[in-house]
């Protein structure tokens, strides 16, 4: 990995202090963010109890929760911890958001392996001993990952994966920007020196931190591996969640300031292809629309002022060129505008609005 332009990337806020080289070989840290999940967490405790592999770290960090959820930590603890094969330690802050816990907790987990885990996921039982065995294979890989199913309640192993799907053949980047199956969050498993150099994750940025954290890795030419099969569940629900709202204007100005950071940080690395710069232009754009739709005008506008000149795909020009204007437009008649041409005709399917998420 080109450990040295990492850091160039690292963000400029964290806790001031970052993951020591020393660890325990052998020894996976699966740090776990929560915030008010005290009613599901139990069950991502239970699928890190019952991985195959030891020894396991399981760090969890409490970001302020107010719920009982320290209760379901002491219960747990008093059930399950096994002393020096699995062992569990409780970290506390006040609630600054999943970047912020995760960064505390990789500045204290001691593991060779690191697994993130968000509070309502769930890891199969199998997955740390399949790849943390891949990751021993191959001493140059720096990071593992496998597919990742949905689920709302009930477990189903035998679900269609919608992350962490199997090499396609694209460069990594235009599969990560495009959303066509790169990694989840919980889909794989770091190599500590992986995590060491992509550095903190991004605490300032509202959303689509995760993208953050994983673009800076691709644009360290790590090795990465992959194992076939789901080895991880997402819970799809909107209540508790660390993160913020997608579509609220702090979130959306996070994406418009995020992706044009990475667009600089790629054309700096000589990665910005043709193929690569549609796929920034249209996330832009869908920030765009999506700021307008929802009446940020000032915030649809700035983003279209800076896209004049970007590479956007055919069907989507004209596109631009019209819902830049709307969003110059006084008062409320740009969002007003834009609403009515985004509903759908009776004789047509509604056209899909652009990534931006």
């Amino acid at each position: 990995m080109n450990v040295a332009y990492l850091r160039t990337l690292w963000p400029t806020r964290f806790h001031g202090q970052w993951m020591e080289a020393s660890y325990e070989p052998g020894l996976v840290s699966v740090i776990i963010p929560t915030f008010n999940r005290a009613a599901v967490l139990g069950e991502a405790l239970e699928s890190v109890r019952e991985q195959t592999h030891r020894p396991i770290e399981l760090i969890i960090v409490d970001d302020g929760s107010t719920d009982s959820t320290q209760a379901v930590i002491d219960e747990w603890r008093r059930r399950h911890s096994d002393g020096e094969a699995l062992t569990l330690r409780v970290l506390s802050q006040k609630n600054a958001g999943a970047p912020s816990a995760r960064n505390l907790g990789l500045g204290e987990c001691r593991g060779e392996y690191v697994q993130f885990l968000d509070s309502d996921d769930l890891l199969h039982p199998k997955k740390l001993e399949t790849q943390v065995r891949r990751l021993i294979a191959d001493r140059q890989a720096d990071f593992v990952y496998s597919g990742t199913a949905s689920f709302t309640t009930t477990a189903d192993w035998n679900a269609a994966p919608f992350a962490g799907l199997p090499p396609s053949g694209q460069p990594p980047l235009v599969v990560l920007l495009g959303m066509r199956g790169s990694w989840n969050t919980i889909s794989g498993v770091y190599r500590r020196r992986a995590c060491q150099a992509i550095g903190p994750w991004n605490e300032q940025a509202p959303i689509l931190q995760d993208w953050d954290y994983n673009l800076r890795f691709l644009l360290g030419d790590p090795r990465v591996a992959y194992l076939s099969g789901v080895l991880s569940l997402h819970r799809w629900t909107p209540e508790g969640r660390v993160t913020t709202s997608r579509h609220g204007e702090t979130s959306l100005r996070g994406m418009y300031v995020l992706q044009t950071a990475w667009a600089k940080w790629i054309k700096a690395a000589g990665r910005l292809d043709e193929q690569t710069a549609e796929i920034l232009a249209n996330l832009l754009f869908g920030v765009a629309l999506d700021a307008l739709l929802r009446d940020h005008v000032r915030l649809s506008r700035e983003v279209v002022d800076s896209m004049w000149g970007l590479s956007l795909i055919p069907s989507w020009r004209r596109n631009f060129v019209v819902y830049s204007v709307l969003a110059h437009l006084p008062g409320h008649l740009g969002p007003r505008s834009a609403r009515l041409l985004r509903r759908p005709r009776r004789s047509q399917p509604r056209p899909p609005l652009p990534v931006s998420r």
